[in-house]
């Protein structure tokens, strides 16, 4: 049996919804010998905290005997009442039962019985977009009125338009899994490799794919949502923000329009389009009214989100130049990055460490920066993309500060990375060039080697594909060479995704 720590603990109690809790505490009066248990306490004292002191916690309930077994029956207790109102409220499970009662009826010859539960079911699975079960009641619509009924009460219109809804729902099902099986093919191919390597398959993917028309009322929720999903997922892979923009607030945009118990349902999707909009929305103004929107949500917000908003409001400090802010919010949010490491792959936080590199960076704080980086890479669990950006930053760090035996012998291990890796491009490939020049030239001989290079990589970048540019996104080393050649200060030390850069 896995171990439930007060951190799993903790992270559960404070998903939990206010009608979650409350139904919580009835369920635990019901089935509860003793009302005074100490798990109930627990649950109270861990529902009050934000963040979780061990030794806090162990002083707490230090004359509690047992402790890490109350931990473990408060968790599966939870667990039991979120089913419990799960199975009370859910429609699946009145679907499930009522096909049931539908067979059991028909068993027992009640075959008008049967007839009325399948209306009823079927106008409840239509209502709540329930696609999967949609066909199924059809089929047992077909399979009562020809075993049974042999269609002597059915109107032939009635029976045309049970036929032309039985395929559409059919159809819908199969749009459904298209989009779907896509996703999850995409999502394969991207486990262990970067964009670069799957442009061409995404490229593809997205010319099989229909014309994309947002047509609400022919189609379902359902589809509209996993064909959104797969649209933004596959514009991700190929750099192109403004679509994943578009697409992102599209989604918002349809379940914002559907009752809140549904909007619940789909909550997880609601939440990654919100995340996407916060990454590629088109300026840093547009970014706030959506951290304002996720700030003041009654919505739960996950983990995961709040990573990104976090992030987020760490870009629009960084990429508009408040140091100062983003030395304090660096500061106010360390404790929030560590309690959700406890819950969050450490791959996750890899843009984190990267920014506040970035951020001492830009204070010329060098020493700081390469530890931070170095840091980072020592962990086996970070993200490939973000390991390849922080070794960049490092060969820019090296130059600065004229290390160049420690700058020659990371260049060879950077370049042999990157071959290994199939990474190795134009840019990449003329920038160690350039800094094996500079090396080996006096210092007051590097401008001009700098001019040509960036006159290289400017004429370069007008002609590149989006996904040779997101350099950009991690470090502006246009202005980067600028500020080398005529010391002109940083407007921007990046650029927040593709479709903000310019030159």
């Amino acid at each position: 049996m896995q171990r439930i720590t007060v951190f799993k603990l903790h992270e559960l109690i404070k998903s939990l919804k206010k009608g979650e809790k409350r139904s919580f505490k009835l369920f635990t009066k019901k089935y509860s010998k003793n009302k005074e248990a100490f798990y109930i306490q627990v649950f109270d004292y861990l529902d009050k905290v934000e963040l979780v002191d061990r030794e806090k916690f162990k002083k707490k309930f230090q004359a509690v005997k047992g402790l890490s077994g109350i931990q473990q029956h408060l968790y599966n207790q939870i667990l039991k009442s979120l089913k419990l109102q799960k199975t009370q409220n859910n429609i699946d499970s009145i679907l499930i039962e009522g096909l049931g009662d539908i067979g059991v009826l028909r068993e027992k010859g009640l075959i008008h019985a049967a007839k009325e539960k399948l209306e009823d079911l079927l106008n409840l699975a239509q209502l709540h977009d329930q696609i999967f079960y949609v066909p199924i009641l059809y089929h047992w619509w077909f399979s009562l009125e020809t075993s049974k009924f042999h269609y002597r009460d059915v109107e032939l219109s009635t029976l045309d338009e049970n036929i032309k809804k039985f395929r559409a729902s059919v159809a819908i099902l199969d749009k459904y899994q298209m989009y779907q099986t896509n996703t999850g093919r995409m999502m394969f191919y991207l486990m262990e490799q970067n964009s670069r390597q799957v442009w061409d398959i995404a490229v593809d993917m997205d010319k099989t794919l229909p014309a994309y028309a947002m047509t609400a009322e022919a189609t379902s929720l359902s589809v509209i949502v996993v064909e959104l999903q797969l649209r933004r997922l596959l514009m991700a892979v190929l750099r192109q923000p403004q679509r994943i923009y578009q697409y992102a607030r599209q989604l918002t945009s349809v379940l914002k329009q559907y009752p809140e118990a549904v909007l619940e349902t789909y909550q997880p999707y609601y939440h990654a389009a919100l995340m996407s909009q916060m990454t590629y929305a088109p300026t840093v103004e547009a970014v706030i009214p959506i951290l304002e929107e996720m700030k003041n949500s009654s919505m739960c917000v996950t983990n995961n989100l709040s990573l990104v908003i976090i992030l987020t409001e760490m870009d629009v400090y960084l990429t508009t130049g408040q140091l100062e802010a983003s030395y304090q919010y660096m500061v106010e949010q360390t404790p929030v990055i560590e309690s959700l490491k406890k819950t969050i792959p450490p791959s996750n936080f890899g843009i984190w460490y990267y920014k506040i590199a970035i951020y001492y960076y830009a204070t010329q704080n060098y020493a700081v920066a390469l530890k931070t980086i170095d840091e980072y890479l020592d962990n086996k669990n970070i993200d490939q993309i973000i390991k390849y950006f922080a070794l960049l930053l490092k060969i820019i760090i090296y130059y600065e500060e004229e290390e160049y035996i420690l700058l020659a012998s990371f260049l060879n291990n950077f370049r042999r990375h990157l071959r290994k890796n199939e990474n190795l491009l134009f840019f990449e490939k003329t920038l160690i060039s350039l800094m094996v020049k500079l090396i080996k030239t006096p210092k007051i001989e590097h401008k001009p080697l700098l001019i040509n290079f960036k006159k290289e990589l400017i004429e370069y970048l007008k002609k590149a594909a989006n996904h040779e540019k997101e350099m950009l996104t991690y470090f502006n080393y246009i202005e980067w060479l600028d500020n080398q050649i005529s010391q002109t200060p940083f407007r921007q030390l990046y650029f927040r995704h593709v479709g903000n850069i310019s030159f």
